[in-house]
């Protein structure tokens, strides 16, 4: 096949530039976030799966290290970003939870592609499949619980530094109005995502 590695590099270096240009030291911090996600998924969470580790427990374990390793590379150490690395460990910790019960709910294996039937062929260990569908989940969703905490705490800091004035049920009933129409685009969101990746 056609040999792409020298244009996807350049691709991938511009892609590296861009970033740093418009977002600047939040932007370098974004790339070795990116880099330090891949390198935990590589040699922590896939090997672990592989050596027959629970997928769900080492799915959940792995992003932790992420959020804990990237979160404040990306945004910088605040107390904003504190309490969105809480909050993330929260809601994956309930994505976990709600994901197994509704993957137990709808029987789902997790063998649903010819990629999981090419791996029972060509792998020899015990892989729990519907722990590998759970713990693709988990990673699935901690991209975009990334995105939501973090966007919600700084928009809720930024109200209390305009008027310092806003109570706690004001801040709330305003940072709600903002996470209204984040969850609003965020489902069309990943419905496009995932629907782009199925036809790619």
């Amino acid at each position: 096949d056609t040999y792409r590695l020298p244009s996807i590099l350049t691709i991938v270096l511009g892609f590296f530039v861009l970033v740093t240009i418009i977002a600047g030291k939040k932007g370098v911090g974004a790339i070795l976030g990116m880099l330090i996600s891949l390198a935990v998924i590589v040699y922590f969470i896939i090997p672990q799966i592989l050596s027959g580790n629970n997928p769900l427990f080492i799915s959940i374990i792995g992003s932790i290290a992420i959020l804990g390793l990237t979160i404040f590379l990306s945004h910088g150490f605040s107390k904003p970003t504190l309490i969105a690395l809480s909050s993330t460990v929260i809601s994956l910790v309930l994505c976990g939870i709600f994901g197994a019960f509704f993957v137990g709910f709808s029987r789902l294996s997790g063998l649903g592609s010819e990629d999981i039937y090419s791996l029972q062929q060509g792998f020899a260990g015990t892989i729990n499949f519907q722990g590998l569908l759970l713990g693709g989940i988990i990673i699935g969703a901690l991209g975009v619980l990334d995105d939501v905490t973090t966007t919600q705490s700084a928009t809720v800091f930024t109200l209390f530094e305009t008027d310092p004035k806003l109570t706690f049920a004001n801040l709330f009933k305003k940072g709600m109005i903002v996470g209204r129409e984040h969850i609003a685009s965020l489902v069309n969101t990943l419905v496009l995502a995932y629907a782009g990746a199925s036809i790619g």
